[in-house]
């Protein structure tokens, strides 16, 4: 969030920020350098945008166009991170790592049984999820 009090139709409030109001931006940087390559502010979901996806699906699959096929890893928040998503990166020969919500829509209910103690799954060798 940039703080913004103004008036602009990209002017968001989210309570439970510390910044309540502003414009949201999501960007990708480079983990080494901390240089944005590439930046998009919401200005409210497109009207082509499928409804099946997520905001958060939508943004990286838009930001990871160029690296398609090149084997990254992609680190992500957890606002961006879902099954879906992992899925879609690594038939594109991108790998992702994030932190994993438990009650988001399309979590695996034979994961949801597991203790908190397990902290990761990492399939590499079937590349699978």
């Amino acid at each position: 969030m940039i703080a913004y009090k103004g008036r602009h139709t990209a002017n968001q409030y989210i309570p439970s920020k510390p910044v309540r109001w502003g414009l949201k931006v999501c960007s990708r940087c480079d983990s080494v350098s901390g240089f944005c390559h590439q930046f998009e502010v919401y200005m409210g979901r497109a009207r082509g945008q499928r409804q099946s996806i997520t905001l958060g699906q939508g943004v990286v699959e838009r930001f990871t166009e160029s690296l398609v096929g090149k084997n990254f890893h992609v680190f992500l928040d957890s606002f961006f991170t879902s099954f879906s998503l992992a899925r879609v990166l690594l038939a594109k020969r991108l790998f992702s790592c994030g932190t994993i919500v438990r009650n988001r829509k399309g979590f695996p209910s034979d994961l949801k049984s597991l203790p908190h103690s397990i902290k990761e799954i990492f399939l590499q060798d079937r590349m699978e999820i």
